[in-house]
């Protein structure tokens, strides 16, 4: 009898620490504290530094994972970054394998763009979320309208242009990522009221014309080559020109 209290005991705390999809995807938390390690608060710690540095000076904030994240890596997007954004005063608080809910963390708990007073957003989140089969489409699609709101919130002033999840693995047709990173796209793009949010898919340029992904412009079928930035800043591009003074 008492090893099955014991048993029943444990299988109890399992079941109470067990955390809902919904819930994960959409409750902010600092992504060193999700997972028990360092990961994410080094680059966190930087950018924390240049926000309170440079302040007023930054008018655009990037927001997202690695894809975002590797804007600033030499043998990808960091080029194309230097040339197109740096100019106008930009940070970029994205961090590899981030998830909704480290972006969230971000947004409404880290207290940085509450020192900031940008002029436009720039976000993508999702990828990793459907990519660990934590959570699917629902949870996906509720914890990026919580991240818009919160960003409306946190920086009013701010035009948001959120982008639409990239395409990965195969492209399209990929069994895994394909539809449901098409049914997140298709939600999310009803955010976009055309005043302050604005939403932009560039999935098909970035595909083969037979629906697949090219590695020439995503070498690992997931992020961005200096080819795949230059499509992606070319898509903000008219954004920065109308809104970033």
């Amino acid at each position: 009898m008492k090893k099955l209290c014991i048993v029943l005991g444990i299988a109890a705390v399992a079941l109470c620490s067990a955390v809902d999809p919904m819930t994960r995807a959409t409750t902010p938390v600092a992504r060193w504290e999700d997972t028990k390690t360092k990961q994410g608060y080094q680059r966190f710690q930087e950018k924390k530094a240049q926000a309170e540095k440079e302040g007023d000076k930054i008018k655009i904030v990037f927001l997202g994972d690695s894809i975002t994240h590797f804007w600033e890596e030499k043998t990808t997007g960091k080029a194309v970054y230097e040339k197109e954004f740096v100019p106008y005063g930009v940070i970029d608080l994205a961090n590899a394998g981030d998830r909704t809910q480290h972006m969230l963390y971000i947004i409404e708990k880290s207290g940085v763009l509450e020192n900031l007073h940008p002029q436009l957003v720039v976000m993508m989140i999702g990828t990793n979320n459907l990519g660990a089969g934590e959570c699917g489409i629902r949870e996906t699609v509720a914890a990026i309208q919580k991240s818009v709101a919160g960003v409306r919130r946190v920086c009013p002033d701010a035009k948001i242009l959120l982008f639409g999840i990239f395409p990965r693995g195969d492209g399209k047709s990929d069994p895994r990522f394909g539809a449901p990173i098409a049914g997140v796209n298709a939600e999310i793009a009803k955010l976009a009221d055309g005043k302050e949010v604005f939403y932009c898919d560039i999935t098909d340029q970035l595909l083969e014309a037979d629906g697949t992904l090219s590695r020439d412009i995503m070498p690992d079928l997931l992020h961005p080559s200096q080819k795949g930035y230059e499509i992606w800043a070319a898509a903000i591009r008219p954004y920065v020109e109308k809104y970033v003074k």
